[in-house]
């Protein structure tokens, strides 16, 4: 799904498609939960740059809710500093009902760029670009103001209310964090810092707004914001390149870029060694790795510096860009968005998007078609494109919108059809006088054989949680059925471990994965007339269930599913077991006495699997196998106890919780181990 090379969206309306997989959104919301430490940001927030003490930009107020406060133009500290507080900045009164020390103050809208746009900026001075920014910040933060709602708890009422309004101020800063002492490198990016406050018409009081919602769907946001951006460089002449990590201006090398990302790099090289993958996690890094500013530098020398780190082809090569969006900048460049590019982007979204779930919030599914469509179609375009998707299902469901797709829902209810189709349509295996071979079987499992024995639906189920001895009572029936009928029973699981060694190491020596069942035209004839057993079906998605009923049908096969809900589900869209069992499709048998283990310590796993998971926890801990070790020695603490498994010939895992922590203790095991024995990498969770 994903290209092999950066594409190149020019001004003549190239057709190839941008890439997915950005790594980084451009929009980063972080709360501020305390005065004390609001007012020392604000020491970082009016100071444009990071090599002067001067302000550059200074801050100007925004937002329905600073005009009503009579707050307008630049922002000063005193007024600053009064709402950090919770005061009113025109009277010093009280603002809002609550001012405890674990009050959020606010939230900081952080809105970066693309890095060639600072690079355009600061090495050429077309201060037009500062402009766009400014402009799409503006305009985004205009939107979540729009947005913002309070919570109403009044007579008895439980609900939010939009209000519509923000007290919020803008710092416009040129520069990155320094990295280790160097001069730092250009960096556009704007805060938007909003106040924890908003005034409710209906109530005519100021009450703390709710910013849940906004931060949950800031992808959205974000994705607004940046196609407003790119929608005006492509009007002030410029192209755009789409690449892995989102868009630059087209005609600035990649190799230009990373030399002056130098903080981003820190922050991409420090995620690496801990494992971290995600944005949110990088940004939170970020926030702990800043550097001190470097001071004593000019503005003057700091542009010095930058330009002495260009060859002349580098800095020919930038003001070459610049003067050619000049000859173009007639507002002309938005001639390439089209509405064929925003159908695209809808259609890119709902694949992507669905692939591996069946319902997702309608605002995670627009946010990716609109960045799909970055410099191609309007965020506007996309919008119109999606609601009028003939695929697309819309509901609300509390606070939020979800989406669906119709090829979905009628996959779901094709898959619920056949099931309802297969009741009491077959003649039963057995009867309830079944004779047991194995004797050691419990009740439950007993039930459920005979469950199994005795069913007249085409579909049939066993539920049991890990180590309720579900191998075994597969065993008995499978034995049942084959001899009291004559058909044979075809074992399957939806992976290779499952299959090939779970239930062939079970006795099962014909199991084979689902997957090759559909790939084998030879499997498929085999179980003509026959019964398929699907073993931890609770991994199967709609796709793979509703492909089975369907051979089941074609083959008059019946099918046993036996799994645990609880314990999986499925990696493609669609929990189709939990489906077959919400909907009261499928009544399974039920296991529910555990074998594996005993006495509390199978309490303790009954415990967690009911969903106690705390209770289960805390159980384990006081039989003593759980233990909390200090941070100072838990690596050693767990390659010594691995070692110690190996020496007693016995094998066993070692899970660590982020990738560093995993290479730390496979190090301590290797040289435990010694070259002879070695040891393979842990598993990171």
């Amino acid at each position: 799904m994903l290209g092999q090379t950066p594409e190149c969206i020019s001004r003549g309306g190239g057709q190839c498609l941008p890439r997915e997989g950005w790594e980084d959104s451009l929009l980063r919301i972080r709360a501020q939960k305390s005065s004390r430490a609001t007012k020392d940001y604000y020491a970082h927030l009016e100071r444009a740059d990071y090599y002067s003490e001067s302000r550059g930009h200074a801050g100007t107020w925004f937002g329905r809710g600073a005009k009503r406060l009579g707050l307008s133009g630049e922002v000063e500290q005193e007024d600053f500093f009064a709402l950090c507080d919770n005061r009113r900045p025109d009277s010093g009164k009280k603002l809002t009902a609550r001012s405890g020390d674990h009050r959020i103050v606010g939230y900081d809208f952080n809105f970066n760029c693309p890095k060639s746009i600072s690079l355009i900026i600061s090495l050429t001075g077309d201060h037009r670009l500062l402009k766009a920014l400014q402009e799409s910040v503006r305009e985004t933060m205009a939107e979540i103001e729009s947005a913002m709602e309070t919570r109403v708890r009044t007579n008895g009422a439980y609900e939010d209310r939009n209000v519509g309004n923000m007290v919020w101020s803008e710092f416009v800063h040129t520069t990155a964090r320094p990295v280790e002492g160097q001069v730092p490198d250009p960096n556009l990016h704007t805060h938007a810092f909003a106040f924890n406050a908003v005034h409710d018409e209906v109530e005519d009081r100021w009450k703390a707004g709710k910013f849940h919602k906004i931060c949950r769907d800031a992808p959205l946001f974000d994705a607004r914001y940046q196609s407003r951006l790119a929608e005006k460089l492509l009007t002030l002449g410029y192209s755009i390149e789409q690449h892995r990590r989102g868009w630059d201006i087209a005609g600035i090398d990649r190799e230009l870029i990373e030399k002056f990302s130098r903080r981003q790099r820190q922050i991409e090289e420090e995620a690496a060694k801990q494992g971290i993958t995600d944005a949110k996690g990088k940004g939170e890094l970020g926030a702990r790795t800043r550097s001190k500013k470097v001071a004593h530098l000019t503005n003057e020398d700091l542009h010095r510096d930058w330009k002495s780190r260009l060859t002349a082809a580098e800095l020919f090569q930038l003001r070459k860009v610049r003067e050619e969006a000049a000859q173009d900048s007639d507002g002309g460049g938005s001639g390439i968005l089209s509405a064929h590019a925003a159908k695209v982007a809808v259609d890119h979204a709902l694949g992507h998007c669905f692939e591996r779930r069946s319902v997702m919030r309608e605002s995670l599914v627009l946010a990716i078609a609109i960045k799909h469509a970055v410099g191609r179609a309007t965020a506007e375009q996309v919008t119109a494109a999606f609601e009028e998707h003939p695929d697309i299902i819309c509901r609300k469901l509390g606070s939020y919108r979800y989406v669906t797709t119709r090829t979905m829902l009628e996959m779901e209810s094709r898959m619920i059809g056949l099931a309802k189709l297969g009741k009491y349509s077959c003649a039963p295996f057995g009867d309830a006088d079944h004779q047991f071979k194995a004797v050691f079987l419990d009740q439950g499992q007993r039930r459920a054989v005979l469950h199994l024995l005795t069913s007249r639906d085409k579909l049939m189920a066993v539920r049991g949680p890990a180590g309720a001895g579900k191998s075994s009572m597969m065993q008995e029936a499978i034995s049942a059925i084959e001899e009291k009928t004559g058909r044979r029973v075809f074992t399957f699981a939806p992976t290779a471990m499952a299959s090939r060694h779970v239930l062939r190491d079970k006795g099962f020596h014909d199991a084979d994965t689902v997957q090759q069942l559909f790939n084998s035209k030879e499997k498929q004839e085999q179980i003509r007339g026959q019964c398929i057993w699907i073993d931890e079906a609770g991994l199967l998605s709609v796709r793979q269930m509703l492909a089975i009923f369907e051979l089941a049908e074609s083959s008059d096969a019946r099918v046993v599913l036996s799994g645990d809900v609880r314990q999986h589900r499925a990696v493609e869209a669609g929990d189709a077991l939990r489906i077959l069992q919400a909907r009261g499709t499928v009544v399974p048998a039920e296991l529910t006495q555990i074998h594996r283990q005993q006495g509390a310590y199978r309490e303790a796993m009954r415990r967690m699997g009911d969903g106690d998971v705390p209770g289960g926890y805390c159980a384990m801990e006081e039989l003593g196998w759980v233990h909390e070790v200090a941070n100072d020695n838990r690596h050693e603490k767990v390659a010594n106890d691995y070692l110690d498994v190996l020496g007693r010939n016995k094998t066993s895992l070692v899970v660590a919780p982020t990738h560093l922590e995993g290479r730390k203790v496979t190090e301590l095991i290797r040289k435990g181990c010694g070259p002879k024995t070695g040891s393979r990498g842990l598993r990171s969770a």
